[in-house]
């Protein structure tokens, strides 16, 4: 239900697809609230972001950006 929720918003406009980092607040959202275990989306241009609940880390962000191919950065995220 929830990936089907993600693809509406996108095809109505309501999430920003073209920057990846946009996709941070709403998909720590619900793996903060335990909805998910993990949200992933990549693009056809290898452009991906993935937030999942790590042990003994917490929420991280993973993203790889087109022009960092194929290094991606990792960060941890909170509720800022």
């Amino acid at each position: 239900m929830t990936g089907q929720v993600i693809v509406a918003a996108a095809q109505e406009g309501q999430l920003d697809l073209t920057d990846v980092t946009k996709l941070e607040r709403p998909f720590w959202r619900l793996v903060s609230q335990d909805i998910v275990e993990f949200m992933q989306i990549a693009m056809a241009d290898g452009t991906s972001i993935q937030v999942e609940d790590l042990p003994n880390t917490g929420i991280v962000a993973l993203i790889r950006n087109k022009k960092d191919l194929p290094q991606r950065k990792i960060y941890q995220l909170d509720d800022k």
